[in-house]
Parts: structure tokens; C-alpha cells; sequence
């Protein structure tokens, strides 16, 4: 990426601070931060990461480009995403996971189709997304709707979910939950 967007010089400068060995990464744990532009918040409290990925009429409820992820759909509707160990999700998760049943999700029962779209297809229904943080705390919510027309999915499920983290300790609720689907 970095070839085709940096000058020679750049580029250069690049290449010498990714082979100057005395140069250490900096070890980032204990935080919290909520990605208010990208409708993601994050924490780390002693080496165990907590993520929650949402969408809006801003951010994409997910994102399928060349084939890949076509069954993304829920990701975006508020999915928990906790780490243990850095390689979690890498190996075997996705493609063993229920798409219907992500964890933080709430759906119908209704089938969906395998589709691949990004961009403004994407966006969700609702604007309200975001939260806030403070060293080791942080408080997000979201609205969720599961209708997504532009894709041929319609749904009356809709929603509020609050997520609130405490020195690591996770609680989530959902509130106003309604449908009038099966």
C-alpha cells in the first residue's frame, strides 16, 4: 500500500525505520476508546480486548469486497467481539461460526442471502451510534434496525443496545427491542 501512495523519500524513510531493530514497539494495554467516526469502541484491561462493532447511516453494517465476507450481515448490528489471545478470530472462527447467531447480535429467524457490497449499499438506517471513554471505561449505544433494502432484506426488527465497560468488565443491554416478523 504504502508504494503507491508515499514518495521515494518517504519510502525510503519508511524502510529504515522498519529495519532499525532499536526501534520497539510500544506495548498498549489498560485503555478504553470509542472510534466515534468508525462506530467501534474498544478495550484492553490486563491483556484481555473487548470490541464492539456497530453501524449507522455512516458506517456500513459490513463489508464484502472480491468474494470474501458475503455473510457478514449482522456484524454491524452490534457484535461483541472478545479477545483472549491475539489469534482468536485468525484460525478457525469464521469459518465455523453461526452468521445467523454473532455474538451481541439480535436477528429473525429470516434467511438471507449471500451478498458482496460496500460503499453506500452498506449504510444502516439509523444515526444513533457513538459513546464515550475515560482511562478504563467507556459507554457506547447504538439504535439497530435489521432491514437492509438495498440488498433485498426486509425486516421490522429494531432496537437499542447499550454497551458499558468497566476496568474490563462487560455488560450489555438491549432495550426497546420490537418486531413484527417471525
Amino acid at each position: 500500500y504504502f508504494m503507491y501512495v508515499l514518495t521515494p523519500v518517504s519510502l525510503i524513510k519508511l524502510e529504515e525505520i522498519e529495519n532499525d531493530h532499536t526501534i520497539q514497539p510500544k506495548k498498549i494495554n489498560n485503555f478504553a476508546k470509542v472510534f466515534s467516526r468508525g462506530d467501534i469502541a474498544i478495550s484492553q484491561v490486563n491483556n484481555v480486548g473487548i470490541g464492539i462493532s456497530m453501524s449507522s447511516s455512516r458506517i456500513g453494517k459490513y463489508e464484502s469486497i472480491n468474494g470474501e465476507n458475503m455473510e457478514g450481515w449482522y456484524s454491524g448490528d452490534g457484535m461483541v467481539y472478545i479477545y483472549l489471545n491475539v489469534n482468536d478470530y485468525a484460525s478457525n472462527y469464521w469459518q465455523n461460526v453461526n452468521f445467523y447467531r454473532l455474538q451481541g447480535t439480535t436477528v429473525t429467524n429470516a434467511k438471507r442471502v449471500e451478498k458482496g457490497f460496500s460503499g453506500e449499499n452498506s449504510l444502516a438506517k439509523y444515526d444513533f451510534v457513538g459513546g464515550v471513554y475515560s482511562n478504563l471505561n467507556m459507554v457506547a449505544a447504538m439504535t439497530f434496525g435489521s432491514e437492509s433494502p438495498k440488498i433485498g432484506f426486509y425486516s421490522t426488527l429494531v432496537g437499542n443496545k447499550s454497551y458499558f465497560v468497566f476496568e474490563g468488565k462487560l455488560i450489555c443491554l438491549g432495550s426497546n427491542i420490537n418486531s413484527e416478523d417471525d
